[in-house]
């Protein structure tokens, strides 16, 4: 809390009152049961992908792996 305190000081009124607020919805959030926060299904959608595409999965496996087909494919054109 003590750190919570010292960077309020540096903050501009607005973004204080800003981050009091994301505070409340967030622990307002948590309290809520799963039920009464419904996403559609295009939120829902985008939170999948947001979250895959910046998996370590995606990023090392998944990514690595498009890269060497489009080398594969990318000489086998220059050998024909």
């Amino acid at each position: 809390m003590e750190g919570e305190t010292r960077m309020t000081h540096l903050l501009h009124e607005g973004e204080e009152r800003l981050l009091t607020e994301l505070r409340t919805l967030s622990r307002a959030q948590r309290k809520s049961p799963k039920d009464a926060y419904q996403l559609t299904l295009g939120q829902r959608v985008a939170d999948d992908v947001a979250a895959m595409m910046g998996s370590w999965t995606f990023i090392i496996i998944i990514q690595s792996a498009l890269l060497l087909i489009w080398i594969v494919l990318n000489v086998t054109a220059y050998v024909q």
